[in-house]
């Protein structure tokens, strides 16, 4: 098959990709229809469209392997589709962020999500949590902080200012970046920092004197000498989300629907449980499980930019936020580029644009556009006139 695609003998479509009942019904009966001459191409695609309402995406991680990803994740969306109004199909997330943009961009998507990734999506995109997963036959993890045994005993994170800091990685949620969110909030900063490379060597670092203290999640036997110093709240673990525009009466159909599927294991184990390390089942969750995790990973400069800009006309100008730091932005009036364009960003990715009336005038109707080359922001100017006043 394989040589035969190469030879250019065979073409495939994007059919097996579609949810069941439109790419092995639909799409297959207006094909047949069109070949035979009993309908348009443009009639196709009508039909094609109209077929979509009512199907909505489920977003399953896949930056493992691609392999069974789709596979085992039909099996949870087929559970789905039969057990409430909608239709579900798989779509693979390549990455956290590719999972961030996904559920941000589409509103009526339900997914399997990262619970650091969650907690940037329901700030800035509104998705929303009713489930957290179980672990370890728990619904959360921690991060802790330890100390030598002959470490002050009413000390806290605030007596580790300028010691020396030992942590499994930068990537870790629990053994790094809890952490120094939860010292940038304490004003704390480390003296010097020991990369160990997992969570035993960080706490064995501290047990031989190599660091002064280290973070890991709380799990990890302890040496006889180390002991824990301050734990964190509790983490949520990874989510079931909803986008901001799923709709409220389906949602209710899909939470009773899953929570089946968990309880399931010819479901559960030939679907989540090969796509997502330990999900041993699902417990009820609300976004504000999350609200102390979004404040510290804020703190740790885990944020995302929102570009933003506002046009003031009296005053024949401009300015923007949150666009490319240290970069520049092309201005446009009317898809025309602005005199002066492009205008420089700085470290925060602000910038700001005047113009001289006889030069720029801006006017009720003008459309004013921003791009920084990924993101593009425009704004319509409207002339506002007060009509009546209350004394």
């Amino acid at each position: 098959v394989q040589d035969a695609v190469k030879d250019g003998l065979f073409r495939f479509d994007g059919s097996d990709l579609m949810p069941r009942h439109i790419g092995a019904d639909v799409f297959w009966a207006v094909i047949r229809d069109l070949v035979a001459g009993r309908e348009t191409v443009p009639g196709v695609l009508a039909h094609l469209d109209a077929s979509w309402d009512g199907v909505y995406p489920l977003v399953l991680r896949g930056w493992d392997t691609e392999d069974g990803v789709y596979e085992a994740g039909y099996v949870l969306a087929n559970a789905l589709t039969e057990e409430t109004d909608g239709a579900f199909y798989v779509i693979r997330a390549e990455d956290s962020k590719q999972m961030y943009d996904l559920m941000c961009e589409m509103p009526t998507a339900v997914g399997l999500m990262g619970t650091a990734t969650y907690s940037l999506a329901s700030r800035y995109c509104d998705v929303d949590a009713s489930h957290k997963a179980i672990r370890f036959g728990r619904d959360h993890f921690k991060s802790q902080f330890v100390v030598q045994e002959g470490f002050d005993p009413a000390g806290d994170i605030t007596d580790l200012d300028d010691l020396t800091w030992a942590y499994p990685g930068t990537h870790s949620l629990s053994g790094y970046v809890v952490p120094l969110g939860m010292m940038v909030l304490a004003d704390v900063a480390a003296g010097a920092e020991l990369e160990a490379g997992t969570h035993v060597l960080a706490v064995e670092a501290v047990s031989d004197g190599s660091a002064d203290f280290a973070t890991t999640f709380v799990s990890p036997a302890l040496p006889e000498n180390v002991r824990v110093l301050v734990e964190s709240p509790p983490i949520p673990n990874d989510p079931v989300a909803f986008g901001a525009g799923f709709p409220t009466e389906l949602r209710g159909q899909v939470e009773a629907a899953l929570e089946t599927a968990a309880a399931t294991p010819g479901i559960w184990d030939a679907s989540v449980a090969l796509l997502y390390n330990f999900w041993e089942g699902i417990a009820p969750a609300t976004d504000d499980d999350w609200e102390w995790l979004r404040n510290v990973l804020a703190a740790a400069g885990w944020w995302v930019a929102n570009p933003e800009c506002g046009v003031a006309p009296a005053w024949d100008g401009m300015w923007g936020d949150q666009f490319a730091a240290n970069g520049s932005v092309t201005v446009t009036v009317n898809s025309i580029e602005a005199p002066g364009s492009p205008f420089a960003t700085d470290e925060s990715g602000h910038f700001d644009a005047w113009w001289d009336p006889a030069v720029l005038d801006l006017v009720a109707g003008d459309v004013v556009g921003v791009s920084d080359g990924t993101a593009t922001k425009t704004h319509t100017i409207t002339e506002l006139a007060v009509t009546g006043a209350d004394p």
